[in-house]
């Protein structure tokens, strides 16, 4: 894992945080929309999503790419 002492720094970071009694729902997915920048060629973006049950957005986070395990983690923080 090329990232193991990013992701190892990001669970220290993560066990000093406060713990409480709440539920958050994540999901990953792609785009239904077509990104087509000039002299590219088009693709579909990825959505990151991070909510309360309520509907309240967390985090939001729009990647050209598939994003990887820990880029997701990393933006969950």
């Amino acid at each position: 894992m090329p990232d193991s002492k990013k992701t190892t720094a990001l669970l220290a970071k993560v066990s000093r945080l406060k713990q409480i009694d709440e539920t958050w729902e994540g999901a990953c997915r792609l785009g239904r929309c077509w990104i087509t920048p000039k002299r590219k060629p088009p693709y579909r973006s990825y959505l990151i999503f991070f909510t309360r049950p309520s509907g309240a957005i967390l985090c939001n986070q729009v990647l050209e790419t598939e994003p990887t395990s820990n880029q997701v983690f990393e933006y969950l923080l």
